[in-house]
């Protein structure tokens, strides 16, 4: 997809706990299981956001880790620049039956479930109603968003294909320091972690 500006897009892999805010064009892309993304746009100036939030709620040094702190961080972005949040389209995809065996506290529901939740009460909370909300399900998502016209294309996963990867970015997440990186591309303000 060409962008509508003319400029060349910049093409991201998102990773779980990751956000991206794109202030030019970007084609972000990012596999979901039990995660769950929410899209922001603003269609007057092509603004977009994505987050890849892997847990429901907390707080954390990194924003995009729970959904509902991602969410929040989002909209904060669109805030700074003056944009009202009446005037976001948002879009929440993912938060698919993964792991059922991994209920929450007083069977609350599985994680996908609670990411769901997490990331449509935020969203009430902020005034803004999603456009479109394409959750929960046995399959992951394959997601593609195209930040310039807050496109998203999707793509079917199966559960087989997708436990063995989350179950390795899970012992990961638990392994590793999760380091907060800003990088300043050309039009473009991201949030990455470093492996």
């Amino acid at each position: 997809m060409t962008p509508s500006s003319g400029r060349k897009a910049v093409a991201i892999y998102l990773n779980p706990a990751e956000i991206v805010l794109a202030e030019g064009p970007a084609t972000v892309t990012t596999v979901l299981g039990s995660c769950v993304s929410v899209t922001l746009f603003f269609p007057q100036t092509c603004l977009g956001t994505i987050c890849h939030g892997v847990l429901p709620n907390g707080i954390d040094q990194d924003p995009g880790k729970y959904v509902d702190q991602a969410v929040r961080y989002m909209v904060n972005f669109f805030l700074e620049k003056q944009v009202s949040v009446d005037k976001l389209v948002a879009k929440v995809f993912g938060g698919a039956d993964m792991f059922p065996q991994m209920r929450g506290i007083r069977d609350q529901g599985t994680i996908g479930t609670q990411n769901i939740q997490a990331a449509l009460s935020t969203l009430e909370q902020m005034g803004i109603s999603p456009a479109v909300v394409e959750v929960s399900g046995q399959q992951g998502r394959k997601l593609v968003f195209f930040s310039e016209t807050g496109e998203v294309f999707i793509k079917r996963v199966q559960k087989e294909q997708l436990q063995v990867a989350e179950q390795m970015l899970i012992a990961r997440e638990r392994n590793q320091k999760i380091k907060k990186i800003s990088r300043q591309f050309n039009g473009f303000n991201g949030i990455e972690r470093e492996a």
